[in-house]
C-alpha cells in the first residue's frame, strides 16, 4: 500500500513523539509508610518493705525504652503506726506519694497512722496521701512544693507549718482537723478552696507572696485577726456566686478598703483595718 506524500511527515512526528515518551524515565508513586508506634508511659509496681510503689516507664510496644528517675508511693499495707517513708527505693528517689494516675488507690489515707516522717526527696504529696489518719503532727521537707487534694483531710493536726519552698496547697488538703496554729512562709502563692476548712485558728498571718485564697479556704474558723498582702485574689478562680473565702464578711471588708495590705482585726461584728 503506497502512503501519500502528505501523510509521512506526519507520521514521522508520531513515530519521533512515541519514541521520546519511551525514553523518559518513570516517577515512582510515593510509598506509604507505616505509622510510627507512639511511646507510652505504663506504671510498674511493686511492694516494698509494706509500701506499694510504683514506677513510669516509657514503653515502645512491648520494648523498654527508658524508666523515670522518680518513684511514686501510693499504699502502705503494713500495721505500725508510726512510719518513715523510704527517701529512695532501688536506688531511685521518692518524690510523691498519695493517689497515682489511672489507680483507684487513695494512698495512705485511712491507713491508721499516728506520725509519719517525710523523706527530703519528695516534691508532691498527692491526692490522699495521708488524709482520715490519727496524725497529731507534720513536718514538711523543704523540697515539697505542691500538698494535693484531701491531702491531709480529717487528722488531728494543731499546728502546720508551711515552708518557702511550698508554692500550691489545693482543695480541702488540711480541712476539718485541729489547727490553731498556722504558719505560711514567703514563697507560697495559691491557698485552693476549702484547704483549711473547718479548724480552730483565730489568727492569720499571710507572706506577702500569696497571689489568690479559694473561695471557702478558711471557713469554718473562728478567726479574729487577719494580716495579708496587697491585691489578694479572693475566691480564686471561683464562680461568681461562690462562698467567700474567710469567714464574717471579711472578704468584703478587704475590698472595702481596696484590697490594702495590713492587718484586720473583727470585734465580732465588723472588720477594722489597721495599717502596716
Amino acid at each position: 500500500m503506497r502512503l501519500r506524500r502528505g501523510y509521512i511527515p506526519c507520521a514521522l512526528l508520531v513515530a519521533a513523539f512515541l519514541l521520546a515518551a519511551c525514553d523518559q524515565p518513570t516517577q515512582e508513586q510515593p510509598q506509604r509508610r507505616p505509622p510510627l508506634e507512639v511511646a507510652r508511659w505504663d506504671w510498674v509496681e511493686w511492694d516494698y518493705q509494706h509500701f506499694r510503689v510504683s514506677q513510669a516507664w516509657e514503653m515502645l510496644g512491648d520494648e523498654l525504652i527508658r524508666k523515670s528517675p522518680q518513684i511514686f508511693i501510693f499504699g502502705y499495707h503494713g500495721n505500725k503506726t508510726d512510719i518513715a517513708i523510704p527517701s529512695h527505693v532501688n536506688g531511685f528517689p521518692v518524690t510523691n506519694i498519695g493517689q497515682i494516675a489511672n489507680n483507684l488507690t487513695m494512698g495512705l489515707y485511712d491507713s491508721g497512722i499516728k506520725r509519719v516522717t517525710l523523706p527530703d526527696t519528695l516534691l508532691s504529696i498527692g491526692a490522699f496521701a495521708l488524709g482520715r489518719n490519727g496524725l497529731t503532727e507534720i513536718r514538711f521537707p523543704e523540697s515539697v512544693r505542691t500538698v494535693g487534694v484531701y491531702a491531709f483531710i480529717e487528722n488531728q493536726l494543731s499546728e502546720v507549718v508551711l515552708p518557702g519552698g511550698m508554692r500550691n496547697v489545693f482543695p480541702g488538703a488540711f480541712a476539718y482537723n485541729r489547727i490553731s496554729n498556722l504558719v505560711i512562709y514567703y514563697g507560697v502563692e495559691y491557698i485552693s478552696r476549702g484547704a483549711f476548712r473547718g479548724n480552730k485558728l483565730k489568727n492569720v498571718v499571710l507572706p506577702d507572696s500569696i497571689h489568690g485564697i479559694g473561695w471557702g479556704a478558711f471557713a469554718g474558723n473562728p478567726l479574729a485577726r487577719i494580716s495579708i498582702g496587697e491585691g489578694v485574689e479572693l475566691r480564686f478562680r471561683g464562680p461568681p456566686d461562690s462562698p467567700p473565702s474567710f469567714p464574717n464578711g471579711f472578704d468584703d471588708s478587704y475590698r472595702e478598703n481596696e484590697k490594702r495590705a495590713g492587718t484586720y482585726t473583727f470585734d465580732g461584728e465588723t472588720w477594722t483595718f489597721e495599717s502596716r
